[in-house]
């Protein structure tokens, strides 16, 4: 893979707690993007979330861990939580890109979140780092 472009899912989130849910939606997502791998990026402090996690930083990274630790292709970064204060996208994604200079991004996030996308901090530098993967969910 030397010269190929690897191909990265992003998926950012408090996963307050991880659940089969967001295993889905991450494989479906490797699958239909042949996506080389899955980043589940679990928030320090969500923006849009304030005060709504139950559980703090290192419990839920540590809970996420555990959740995607049977796939190989998903691995958990704890860029965030290491970055501490908000959690913002672009931050993130500036961050991974010296991280990971050959790769195509694309920003895993559900379709709710992604209608509120003109609320995010520096949404065209986002766009302009990730493809935004957009998934529904459904909450009737």
């Amino acid at each position: 893979m030397k010269n190929e472009v690897e191909r990265i899912g992003v998926f950012g989130g408090t996963f307050d707690p991880p659940h089969i849910g967001h295993l889905i939606i991450a494989e479906q997502a490797r699958q239909q993007l042949r996506l080389h791998k899955v980043l589940f990026v679990p928030a320090h402090d969500p923006p849009h979330k304030k005060g709504q996690a139950a559980a703090n930083p290192s419990q839920r990274l540590s809970m996420i861990k555990r959740a995607v630790s049977i796939v190989p292709e998903f691995e958990v970064s704890s860029i965030e939580i290491d970055r501490e204060g908000v959690s913002y996208t672009v931050d993130t994604l500036q961050e991974l890109r010296t991280k990971y200079r050959n790769a195509k991004f694309f920003l895993i996030v559900g379709g709710d979140n992604f209608a509120q996308l003109d609320t995010w901090k520096s949404v065209k530098e986002i766009l302009r780092l990730a493809t935004p993967a957009v998934y529904d969910r459904d909450e009737k």
